[in-house]
């Protein structure tokens, strides 16, 4: 399973290591990019997915579940894209709870 993490940053901050590394023991792949890395056109996004304790450029669908940074929200048309292809975690709209994903 892949989960988006939408954030910022160009870079991913420590904490955002923290948690794909515990993600990775539990089967689960984080994919981090910014608003900048989708590709509203081809529905695809060039991030970082962290394998084996670091993190390496790919190109790839658009996750199913995506965590967004309430500062995300600004791209509008980001934000409405990436709406209509997966659950976002913030979108403004259907909020997910951490207990519910």
């Amino acid at each position: 399973m892949r989960i988006g993490y939408l954030r910022n940053f160009k870079q991913p901050q420590q904490l955002a290591g923290l948690i794909a590394s515990v993600a990775q023991t539990k089967r689960v792949d984080i994919l981090y990019f910014t608003p900048k890395d989708v590709d509203v056109r081809r529905s695809r996004i060039r991030g970082l997915l962290y394998k084996d304790g670091e993190w390496k450029l790919v190109k790839a669908k658009i996750p199913k579940i995506i965590d967004v940074n309430s500062n995300c929200l600004k791209h509008r048309e980001v934000i409405r894209h990436l709406r209509k292809r997966a659950h976002l975690t913030e979108n403004g709209k259907n909020r997910l709870s951490k207990l519910s994903l």
